[in-house]
């Protein structure tokens, strides 16, 4: 059954599956693209590619949704992550909640972020998380986009930084939780993608 927002604009549960869709497939395109940057040498390796679905719902504890262990010396004094999440956040639990979703590295929470979720939504999302190292091997910057397909866009954005030692093995983990714990109140991740940027 389709779903609506409170102004009537809000997308159908197949608009939602074929938005998704589309998305998937531009990132195997962009995926394709970097493999054959000069003669399939790039600066972008892929670290891990999930399409095992996580689904949240009927929770207001902070849950993982990834968690990947990033050997040392990854980020080096320049070198990057990205983490993309794509999937369908749903909002039947008749009214607006508060959807929270932290970036984590090592023992620091890099960055938080908090976004109001309209009652009454079905939508698709795509989450990026990005941290870099900034000059030396304990100093990394972090940065949050998330976007929603709600009338109007929901767009969240935070930036953050932190001190950890990344010449030795540390766990980079997105979680996210609810304000409101309901059987429609969903979060479902279907893709997630972790990139690895070197500085040439």
């Amino acid at each position: 059954m389709a779903e609506h927002n409170q102004e009537g604009q809000g997308e159908s549960e197949l608009d939602v599956e074929l938005n998704l869709a589309r998305q998937v497939q531009d990132l195997k395109r962009r995926m394709t693209h970097l493999e054959t940057l000069e003669g399939g040498s790039s600066f972008s390796t892929v670290l891990d590619i999930n399409t095992t679905a996580v689904l949240i719902s009927n929770t207001v504890a902070e849950t993982t949704v990834f968690s990947e262990s990033i050997p040392g010396g990854t980020l080096d004094i320049v070198n990057g992550l990205q983490l993309l999440l794509l999937g369908i956040l749903r909002n039947g639990s008749g009214g607006a909640r508060t959807l929270t979703t932290r970036l984590k590295y090592g023992a620091s929470t890099l960055l938080s972020s908090a976004i109001s979720i309209p009652t009454g939504s079905a939508e698709s999302f795509v989450w990026n998380g990005w941290i870099f190292a900034t000059g030396g091997t304990s100093s990394q910057f972090g940065e949050m986009l998330g976007l929603h397909t709600t009338a109007p866009d929901v767009i969240s954005l935070n930036r953050g930084v932190s001190a950890v030692d990344s010449t030795v093995a540390q766990t980079l983990e997105m979680t996210i939780q609810f304000s409101f714990a309901h059987a429609n109140l969903v979060w479902d991740k279907r893709v997630a993608l972790l990139q690895h940027f070197i500085n040439p």
